[in-house]
């Protein structure tokens, strides 16, 4: 790909010099090794038959009142391990944020918070490719998590990407367009009826007796997927100060994926032709992005059902400071926008070996479920692009 210097560049410096101007003027070459580093363990991830193409680390940098900065720590790279796994969303980004991460950050950002107050932390999430929605949402997530606990101030959670979407339905056949495109009707009320997952909502009476009998079982229970008149997974909320995104629709899918991968199915990830049933009145961004990867067909959200827990209102909630309809509204306006925590960046400078060597794996199977990327139009993905186009890491200062 062409090395171009982005005219927004200049811009960096009227956002938040402390933040930006500092990360960026000072540690752009070493942001660029860092990616390239990450695109290398994308390689090799794919070389030895683990996942796909994709690869992504987080790390910990400071800046204090007088200017100094410093990388505090990097987190061990992460893989896609889809593939590994049989689960659909298990993306590289997804894997960098595991529970386990998550917690020994919050560990280190309340030391900071503690021993020096004045300094200011701030997160790079580096991906080798631009994150789907999912991955996208999960970012957001967390960041807004650590804001609300007052452990980062907004936009001090940075991702910068290498390959972007064009880059990755060219090189390596996924149609993550696609995908995002059609996220924008999960805001919709009604939902539109060429969506890839059709959402509707039902009294709990009029859901299967295998349904409704799943749910009474076990009260804690609000989410059932059903795949063939058969119960294949069942979800509870599992999220806790350090497991944000194991919410209750999440893990039926997961559970199914497991359940099929233990029974020796080819390809546990696509659950194809499934019904997710969820007590969650409005499913939020997580929810629908999780479903597309699984390729989960019907989603319905069914009401006046009796064994609601009364943590119910909170536990449906994906975002810790906004509904699950507002976060979705959030999120579809682009990157780097107000009310946005995150801030993107993408190197326009990067090699992409990792997808590269994908497309000529004699054994790379495209577990993304979706084949239909080229029904898009050429104006369909430019609109897209002016709206989620973040700036460009310099060449130089």
């Amino acid at each position: 790909m062409r090395c171009q210097n982005d005219v927004k560049r200049t811009n960096l410096r009227h956002k938040d010099p402390f933040q930006m101007n500092s990360l960026i003027q000072i540690y752009y070459a070493q942001l660029r090794q860092k990616l390239s580093d990450v695109d290398l363990c994308a390689q090799e991830n794919v070389l030895s038959g683990k996942g796909g193409p994709f690869a992504a680390r987080l790390a910990l940098f400071s800046v204090n009142e007088e200017g100094s900065r410093s990388l505090l720590t990097e987190f061990p790279h992460a893989t896609n391990k889809v593939l590994e796994t049989g689960i659909a969303s298990n993306h590289a980004e997804a894997q960098s944020l595991v529970p386990e991460t998550v917690g020994l950050l919050k560990k280190q950002l309340r030391h900071i918070k503690q021993e020096r107050p004045k300094d200011r932390p701030i997160i790079v999430l580096f991906s080798s490719a631009q994150p789907c929605w999912a991955c996208l949402t999960k970012i957001e997530i967390l960041a807004r998590q650590l804001i609300q606990e007052e452990l980062i101030k907004p936009k001090n959670f940075v991702l910068l990407y290498g390959a972007t979407y064009t880059d990755t339905e060219i090189t390596a056949g996924f149609h993550d367009y696609a995908y995002a495109l059609d996220f924008f009707n999960v805001v919709k009320d009604p939902p539109s009826e060429a969506s890839l997952i059709q959402y509707t909502t039902s009294p709990f009476a009029q859901a299967p007796e295998h349904v409704q009998a799943a749910f009474k079982v076990n009260p804690a229970v609000t989410a059932v997927l059903t795949l063939n008149h058969r119960t294949l997974g069942l979800g509870q909320d599992r999220r806790n100060d350090q497991d944000l995104f194991h919410t209750a629709e999440c893990t039926a899918m997961h559970e199914a994926s497991r359940t099929l991968k233990a029974e020796g199915q080819a390809t546990p990830w696509n659950l194809h032709g499934s019904h997710l049933y969820t007590l969650n009145p409005k499913i939020g961004p997580l929810t629908y992005s999780e479903c597309q990867w699984a390729a989960v067909e019907h989603i319905t959200s069914l009401s006046g059902a009796a064994p609601v827990p009364p943590q119910a209102t909170m536990q449906y909630q994906e975002s810790c400071d906004l509904s699950n309809r507002s976060f979705s509204a959030l999120l579809v306006k682009g990157f780097n926008t107000p009310n946005a925590v995150t801030h993107v960046l993408h190197d326009a400078c990067f090699a992409n070996l990792a997808q590269k060597a994908w497309a000529q794996h004699p054994s790379h199977i495209l577990y993304n479920g979706l084949e239909a990327g080229d029904s898009l139009t050429i104006e369909q993905k430019t609109a897209f692009n002016r709206l989620f186009c973040p700036e460009t890491l310099p060449i130089e200062p």
